[in-house]
């Protein structure tokens, strides 16, 4: 009697793992099908099924053999087969860092910083040693190098208008409309480097999600090793977005390499950015604060510090009020159901007052303004110059910027300062 059960709860622990190892391995075969990135799943599975049938086909005088596949074939029911499914499904779930573009897949470029908060991972290609896209920045500057330094966010770093702004520099092309956008008049005379010896160059230290707050340490961090000429400000939109979690200024992340290696198993395992979705839903984690990422006194103290960064070290600083369509087409509603703003007309007036604090800031510090957001403002081809968003450019719009650039920077004068970096006089 006790044989014929022990043969049915055999007969029925088989047919389960049958079943179960069945289920995940068309689960593989799909994602197999449809996707690459597959090796982890694919090696829970094979870890199961060849363990399961080692332990199955083991002879042995004991009888808790068929309960250890069992336990396996449960494993499998509840932690690789979910898995499996979300990775079908390309499930993911990032909490703490949240940028102004939807759905970006920020798990599989960016790395914790302890200073920046993000930076790009390595493992992307055309990424430098700064954890920014670009080649090696040559260190220490060439000679005949003019080099211009990009501080910014996705609008930056997305467009070409910096390689194009030098571009443009180097071919020196005649200009055909005079620039409306420069402020400080006194202080703009027509010098900068001489083509038969100089030659500009652009070197971009932006990331997607920046707000002033990391352009303010980004300066701070890489200045010296850059050894700029020139240095273009960009930011705005990321500072007056709602904060999650806490400011920008409050932000703490660590960096070490334990923190590193379970990032990187957390990316890796859907299941675990499932749970933890689930635990936030609970504790509504993911519900922004009352507050932007970065105040408005912050965000004017911020610009302040940088522009007397690099003041100090004899270099001229040219501020950039950020342009948007949405003064005419409107603000996208994806912003108000992304919770980066509570309402359309709040994300109009805080961008107004942010580049009102780039303009007053850019005067109080006889720094050079280029009003980007008073000249587009008036262009009848709004549609033509921005993405759908309103906020990212085009390539026409990244041409129009970079021609109000490089008109300006031919009229801002060279560094004070010696070709070792230190200011002279």
């Amino acid at each position: 009697m006790n044989t014929t059960n022990d043969d049915t709860k055999i007969a029925l622990i088989k047919r389960f793992v049958q079943v179960s190892l069945a289920i995940s391995l068309a689960l593989v075969m799909i994602i197999l099908m449809i996707k690459t990135g597959w090796g982890f799943v694919l090696a829970l599975f094979a870890l199961v099924y060849f363990g399961s049938h080692l332990v199955l086909g083991a002879k042995t005088g004991h009888n808790y053999a068929p309960n250890i596949v069992f336990a396996l074939a449960v494993l499998n029911f509840c932690f690789v087969i979910p898995e499996l499914f979300l990775t079908i499904f390309d499930f993911r779930y990032e909490s703490g860092l949240h940028f102004e573009m939807p759905n970006s897949g920020l798990s599989d470029y960016y790395v914790p910083d302890a200073d920046l908060f993000w930076k790009l991972s390595p493992k992307r290609q055309n990424v430098n040693s700064f954890g920014f896209h670009g080649d090696e920045v040559k260190i220490p500057k060439p000679g005949n190098v003019f080099r211009i330094l990009f501080l910014g966010d996705s609008c930056t770093e997305c467009a070409r208008f910096p390689e194009d702004t030098a571009n443009m520099l180097n071919h020196k092309p005649s200009s055909t409309q005079k620039s409306t956008m420069v402020s400080k008049r006194s202080i703009l005379k027509t010098r900068g480097p001489q083509a038969d010896r100089q030659r500009y160059e652009s070197v971009v230290l932006a990331l997607t999600g920046y707000s002033s707050h990391q352009g303010k340490v980004t300066a701070r961090l890489y200045a010296d090793k850059v050894d700029p000429d020139l240095a273009v400000i960009y930011y705005g939109w990321n500072d007056h977005w709602l904060a999650y979690g806490a400011i920008d200024s409050a932000q703490v992340v660590r960096d070490n390499r334990l923190r590193l290696f379970s990032y990187g198993f957390y990316q890796k395992v859907r299941l675990l950015q499932a749970f933890r979705k689930g635990y936030h839903f609970i504790i509504s984690a993911d519900k922004p604060l009352d507050q932007v990422r970065v105040q408005e006194q912050e965000y004017r103290q911020n610009l302040v510090d940088m522009a007397l960064l690099f003041q100090k070290k004899g270099v001229p600083v040219l501020f950039v009020t950020a342009p948007t369509a949405h003064y005419q087409l409107g603000v996208p509603d994806y912003l108000i159901e992304k919770n980066f703003v509570k309402d359309k007309q709040t994300a109009v007036a805080l961008h107004q007052q942010y580049n009102q604090i780039v303009r007053e800031v850019a005067e109080n510090t006889s720094s050079v303004l280029v009003d980007l957001e008073k000249e587009f403002n008036s262009k009848e081809n709004i549609a033509d110059i921005f993405m759908e968003d309103g906020i990212h450019f085009t390539p026409v719009g990244s041409q129009a910027v970079a021609t109000s650039l490089a008109n300006t920077i031919r009229k801002v004068p060279g560094p004070t300062k010696n070709r070792s970096g230190r200011k002279s006089g």
